[in-house]
């Protein structure tokens, strides 16, 4: 072999070589985002809570048994349109309710509730239903500040057990 078939074989493994690298480290690192909280299970159990920003290495990534789930802890909103009241008079009150919210514990809102967007909208329902059917609708009316905080109050005590934290 001469010196420019030697020099050409290294370059063709030079370049077989970068794609697989790249690969390599692909499969094995886990980038985790600013703002954001990355959980690892193996089988089926919690081995791991990546919160730090930046790569991390998980050897066994690609293997089936190995899962990674994205949670964000950033400040998130949720609209609930046209709830439907009836207040103490009977009168129908249709309310919407716009609220803010963080997860603070990652792992127990993955996995201590089951889809925790539509339990919320269902405690949401029904905290704003038994806080202003009790009130007559010029109450509501006049007392939204109260009203709000009642909510907030009423909504903070389950969701915290879910890990996350209600900002009205």
């Amino acid at each position: 072999m001469s010196d420019l078939d030697t020099f050409v074989l290294g370059v063709l493994v030079a370049l077989g070589a970068f794609p697989l690298l790249t690969l390599a480290i692909r499969l094995f690192r886990v980038e985790v985002e600013d703002g954001e909280s990355v959980l690892v299970t193996r089988f089926g159990k919690l081995v791991a809570k990546l919160d730090k920003p930046g790569w991390h290495w998980l050897p066994d990534r690609f293997l089936p048994w190995t899962k990674t789930f994205r949670v964000s802890l950033r400040r998130d909103f949720r609209d609930f349109p046209n709830i439907c009241v009836n207040d103490a008079r009977g009168t129908t009150v249709v309310v919407d309710i716009w609220l803010e919210f963080r997860v603070i514990d990652p792992a127990k809102a993955t996995f201590d509730v089951a889809e925790w967007s539509h339990s919320l909208r269902n405690l949401v329902s029904h905290a704003v239903i038994s806080i202003l059917g009790n009130r007559e609708f010029k109450h509501i009316l006049c007392d939204r500040t109260e009203l709000g905080e009642l909510l907030r109050h009423d909504i903070s005590v389950e969701t915290e057990r879910w890990g996350i934290k209600i900002q009205l």
